[in-house]
């Protein structure tokens, strides 16, 4: 077994001998806000022969390795990230992956706090980060303008921009869309168009810009709302909002506060990653490669692909939040369950859920409402009747889909729910799960349309509203949902015993681990000794039981006996055995991981 330097690319590649054929595996490694390349380092551990292989990304974040085909856990780590960790099967199918690190401290400009600060009424607020595509790094002074809008500004050193703009074009006129240009000499101009504008609103976006001459468009839409395009003229948005007054007969209920009945007892463990297959014309078909994300930051990059974001800014009455922020609340809860239920089930060995209509639409665009409304509900998740995670349907417009006017439900696949915000709106949908529109119309109490989607002045509809959990509880609940925040839990410390442990011998590994519920993981390991390579136990990888609060859970760790001596990173990963197999493999999913410095002492004397 030797290691060699790859002249092409300085790629560190393994080559030994072995009855198992080898393929290459394509992967890059980013910051998952900014687009940014990571030069990461990779851990892949062979669960068949148990062999680990460490690896080096470029300074573009691109690593490309050469590794004996079958089951892989892969480990990635950038000082200032949170570490990844996944499965996946290396194979002549295996496709190229794209992982996203989440940084330990995001920049202050995509936190919803301080975009909600910026908000004035009339304006809008788009957040960039520019990168080359081919580097993968950072392009400053990159011209951002606003065609026929006023409004201008340059990119930083961090190829960040943040531009704010009226509503209203340079004539005067208010306008549902902008179109955005970015110019660099030596790049391909970059239009975003069909940028959608309201009132107090705001995008967060990662771009790539090309270089070369001529023109690339990109339609900034979610797929799943350019056949339903909100058109109301956005004067309407800047208007004072109204005092609600009574539209009909029906009495308005006080503001709702109770919670989604009935309660699950028990959780369901919660994984900290998902891999998402993209480009995927159908759930099997995603040519565009595999790219891995926290689920909380998947659920940011979905949310408002599939609600409009506009909607977290219409009120009811003079509240703060506006009342519409409860539509996006119970949105994110079933976009992190639908997610959830797939990383369970996955769709592929290679990835566990599609990006397109076909599964959840997922773009990466985020906004503040969006990002807000995930925050908000942070673990919850629905249930079925039999405690098993909801893959928790959901469609643009449930009304007439099998009940009759002004009913959610098929009456066959999902029960018939009176839903009289939702009558005489037209069928768009399947009929299972909640009603998109329909979660806007209770959480601000307006009848909102296609035509008045984003302002305050569309005219109430007698029912009053409902808060997010009792939107969840109201379609869900009557087929036997049930919503409850699952169990997550979080590596604090470790300390190692004995310490310093001398070569041939073995240490003991014990995990200070808060968890939120009760529930089983597997105890997962890896150590290196400087910037050399890691070294793995797999065959110590240990099931442990944890309660709910801080617990001490140990395994141990064998220390070979030609081991260096000095200070050994120790990479730790907490599993969740979702096959019960008793080992880690590509059944199973990661809760949480954590690496500490130069915890582990080696010495010879």
């Amino acid at each position: 077994m030797r290691w060699i330097r790859g002249w092409l690319s300085g790629w560190l590649v393994l080559t030994f001998g072995s009855a198992l054929a080898q393929q290459w595996v394509d992967v890059r490694f980013l910051d998952a806000v900014s687009g940014r390349a990571l030069a990461a380092e990779a851990v892949f551990i062979h669960q068949q022969t148990q062999q680990t292989y460490a690896f080096q990304a470029q300074s573009d974040g691109r690593l490309s390795a050469y590794l004996p085909e079958g089951e892989y856990l892969l480990y990635a780590l950038h000082p200032g990230y949170q570490p990844v960790g996944f499965t996946l099967t290396v194979n002549s199918q295996t496709p190229p992956y794209r992982v996203y690190f989440d940084p330990l401290t995001p920049p202050q400009e995509t936190d919803w706090r301080f975009l909600w600060s910026l908000r004035k009424p009339g304006q809008m607020v788009v957040v960039g980060f520019v990168t080359d595509e081919q580097t993968g790094q950072p392009l400053e002074g990159v011209r951002v303008r606003v065609l026929d809008h006023i409004g201008e500004t340059t990119t930083d050193a961090r190829g960040m921009f943040l531009i704010q703009f009226p509503i209203r074009d340079a004539k005067g006129q208010p306008q549902p869309y902008a179109t955005l240009v970015l110019e660099k000499a030596g790049y391909q101009t970059l239009l975003l168009e069909y940028v959608q504008l309201w009132s107090e609103g705001d995008w967060i976006y990662r771009l790539t810009m090309e270089a070369g001459t001529g023109i690339v468009r990109r339609d900034m839409r979610s797929p799943r709302h350019r056949k339903q395009t909100p058109s109301q003229p956005c004067i309407e948005c800047e208007e004072t909002t109204p005092t609600p007054q009574k539209t009909s007969s029906v009495d308005l209920p006080e503001s709702p506060t109770s919670d989604f009945f009935p309660a699950a007892p028990a959780p369901i463990v919660l994984p900290k990653y998902i891999r998402v297959g993209r480009n995927c014309t159908s759930r099997t078909d995603c040519p565009g490669g595999v790219e891995v994300y926290t689920i909380e930051t998947y659920c940011k990059g979905v949310i408002t692909n599939e609600w409009y974001a506009c909607w977290g800014n219409v009120r009811y009455g003079n509240e703060n939040p506006p009342a519409g922020m409860e539509a996006l609340k119970a949105g994110a809860v079933a976009v992190r369950s639908y997610g959830v239920s797939l990383v369970y089930n996955p769709i592929s060995s290679s990835y566990d859920i599609c990006d397109s209509i076909h599964c959840q639409v997922f773009t990466g665009n985020q906004t503040s409402n969006g990002n807000a409304a995930v925050d908000a509900t942070a673990r919850y998740v629905l249930l079925t009747n039999a405690g098993n995670i909801a893959r928790s349907e959901y469609s643009a417009e449930n009304n007439n889909s099998g009940c009759g006017d002004g009913y959610s439900g098929t009456g066959s696949s999902w029960p018939c729910i009176a839903d009289p915000v939702c009558a005489g709106f037209a069928r768009n949908g399947h009929g299972r799960g909640m009603c998109q529109w329909g979660s806007a119309r209770w959480a601000t109490g307006r009848r909102l349309s296609s035509s008045q989607a984003c302002t305050s002045s569309a005219p109430l509809h007698g029912y009053g509203t409902k808060n997010w959990q009792q939107i969840l509880s109201h379609y869900y609940a009557p087929a036997g949902y049930r919503l409850v925040q699952g169990g997550v839990a979080t590596i604090q410390n470790l300390t190692v015993s004995p310490n310093p442990v001398r070569p041939g011998t073995q240490a003991q590994l014990t995990y200070a681990i808060n968890a939120t519920h009760d529930f089983q993981v597997m105890l997962g390991a890896s150590i290196r000794l400087g910037a050399g390579a890691w070294i793995s136990d797999p065959a110590r990888d240990v099931r442990v039981s944890l309660a709910e609060g801080v617990n001490a859970r140990s395994r141990m760790f064998a220390i070979t006996a030609d081991a260096a001596a000095g200070n050994y990173d120790v990479l730790t990963a907490l599993w969740f055995d979702r096959n019960n197999s008793n080992t880690i493999n590509t059944g199973d999913f990661i809760v949480d991981d954590r690496m500490f410095a130069g915890a582990l002492q080696v010495r010879r004397r």
